[in-house]
């Protein structure tokens, strides 16, 4: 199958079957095009979902007929090429740490996913040190590092969350960690 240009303005559903097409656009509903960048990537909007094609999975045109386009999924077995890997997790946590993030990093592979866990170290308005916030950053095996999802572990980690606004913090850190590092 060749590719063809997408436009603008073009609806486009996305293959059903797609892993990522389930999980963030309930039942692969239509889209639309708004917008296109160098050669055969795009951006659809689906309400308040945005997916790029260059930033998840290559796509080809299926089906095409009054301005609708059914894109399919990536081959099985398809990753990322920024995809989580020993190496790039090893020089991740190398270089994250400092600023709160003071514990040892530990690692564990999963059939989906690579996860990575450490405390923030929060401090009370006095500048002492206050409790930890336990959390572990989820990178989905086939998708790009920068698809990561942040959890807080357990009710104290959530309590010193919620006390300081540590979500945004910890992901603008892992966000400027993986593109420091060409990894996003």
């Amino acid at each position: 199958m060749t590719k063809k240009s997408i436009k603008t303005g073009t609806k486009v559903r996305l293959n059903p079957n797609w892993e990522p097409a389930r999980r963030f656009h309930q039942n692969a509903g239509v889209g639309t095009v708004v917008g296109t960048w160098g050669k055969n990537r795009f951006t659809v909007n689906f309400g308040r979902q945005k997916i790029h094609s260059g930033q998840t999975v290559p796509y080809e045109v299926v089906t095409e007929s009054e301005n609708l386009i059914v894109v399919s999924a990536a081959p099985k077995g398809y990753k990322h090429p920024k995809h989580p890997t020993y190496d790039k997790m090893y020089r991740f946590i190398e270089e994250l740490h400092g600023s709160g993030i003071d514990s040892k990093w530990s690692i564990e592979e999963t059939k989906s996913s690579w996860r990575a866990s450490n405390s923030f170290h929060t401090m009370d308005e006095w500048g002492g040190y206050d409790g930890y916030a336990d959390f572990t950053v989820i990178f989905p095996n086939n998708e790009s590092m920068g698809e990561f999802k942040l959890e807080f572990n357990g009710q104290e980690a959530q309590r010193q969350n919620q006390k300081h606004m540590l979500r945004d913090y910890l992901e603008d850190m892992i966000a400027y960690t993986l593109d420091r590092l060409n990894l996003r």
